[in-house]
């Protein structure tokens, strides 16, 4: 059996808990998330839209938005109608704060493979874990969590 690694499983405890937290607290959206979610919810539906931005964004939070939807315990998406005012928060929200919590695994294991010192890829993480702008990126609907993620891969 693996032996349990307790520092960086209390570091990724904190980062669930720092961005699932009262995760769909805002009501509506905030900033660009006027937009991405409304993409998403065009490109499910099948109309057309323009974004000036590659198309992985929209089509991760189309795949957040779906998930949701598909919860026993959620809305089916059809009853919203397609629409982003009767749409939940938390479904565009939910996949950049998981993507949040897996770069600060991704940036401990990268750290460690680098120094091979375990106390700076632990510090490292703790880093990515309590950044201000990681922590920002990975709660709203937002699609710069995913170049992070993407360019650490």
């Amino acid at each position: 059996m693996a032996k349990i690694n307790f520092p960086i499983s209390l570091i990724l405890i904190v980062a669930v808990l720092l961005r699932f937290f009262n995760l769909g607290g805002l009501p509506g959206s905030v900033f660009d998330e006027v937009y991405y979610p409304v993409f998403a919810l065009k490109l499910l539906s099948g109309q057309e839209y323009f974004s000036v931005h590659p198309p992985i964004g929209v089509y991760l939070t189309s795949l957040s938005i779906y998930l949701h939807s598909i919860l026993p315990w959620t809305d089916p998406l059809l009853a919203s109608g397609f629409d982003i005012n009767n749409l939940d928060p938390i479904s565009y929200r939910w996949l950049p704060a998981f993507i949040g919590v897996v770069l600060v695994y991704v940036s401990y294991l990268l750290s460690l493979q680098i120094s091979d010192k375990k106390y700076f890829a632990l510090l490292v993480a703790l880093f990515f874990c309590l950044d201000g702008s990681m922590l920002v990126d990975s709660r709203f609907g937002l699609i710069n969590i995913y170049l992070v993620f993407f360019g650490f891969l």
